[in-house]
């Protein structure tokens, strides 16, 4: 079984009202550019079955895609941490759950500020790590434990490890990343940014940063 098809209908529940937010306040409409650091076609698919128009997207991944581009959407092979893109080429800078994966601080700066030198306006969003489940693990409090405890666990008291049983180099590629953030880390690589709490049943569940100032 392959754990994605688990948390997939999580996902379209909650990027349903995120949607909403991101078209509402950056006021997205088909001629908007934005470019997608680490995304997929999910996010835009999801839109689009919303009733949402889907803008000019520019997807950065590090994997080249097998799925068929949409005419709006191109996709390009990169690395989020050096875009070969000139300063603000894009009204919106967009990123989805994937800042966390970077598992250095300071990669997670230089990420940050890519966002921010092709965006006009950038919407980034990270699990939050005050939420007690942790989302690639889909496992409570285990992110709250020290990784020596962790790594006991994590094979045989995760869903993850249950469902895709993973070889000892796999649990151990996991501690190199992610690092989730908490709201102070967000403030500091994203300053200026107005910061969103988005609650599941009252929990800080994501962190989102938003900017409309280019020089934010």
């Amino acid at each position: 079984m392959n754990i994605h098809s688990l948390y997939r209908p999580f996902l379209a529940f909650f990027r349903k009202s995120r949607l909403k937010q991101f078209y509402h306040l950056l006021d997205i409409d088909r001629n908007t550019s934005v470019i997608d650091v680490g995304g997929s076609l999910f996010f835009w698919e999801l839109a689009e079955t919303y009733g949402f128009s889907i803008p000019q997207v520019t997807i950065v991944n590090l994997k080249e895609t097998v799925e068929k581009l949409p005419g709006n959407i191109k996709w390009v092979v990169g690395d989020g941490r050096k875009l070969a893109f000139d300063d603000l080429s894009f009204d919106i800078a967009f990123c989805n759950s994937v800042i966390e994966h970077l598992s250095t601080k300071d990669d997670q700066l230089k990420f940050a500020r890519e966002l921010r030198r092709v965006g006009r306006r950038y919407y980034v969003q990270t699990p939050n790590r005050r939420f007690p489940i942790e989302p690639h693990l889909l496992t409570p409090f285990i992110h709250w434990l020290p990784i020596s405890f962790q790594r006991k666990l994590i094979r045989n008291f995760t869903v993850w490890g249950v469902v895709t049983r993973p070889t000892r180099e796999e649990c151990e590629r996991y501690f190199q990343r992610p690092k989730l953030l908490n709201r102070k880390e967000m403030a500091e690589i994203f300053p200026g940014s107005t910061l969103c709490i988005e609650r599941f049943i009252g929990l800080p569940k994501s962190i989102i940063a938003i900017s409309n100032d280019p020089m934010a």
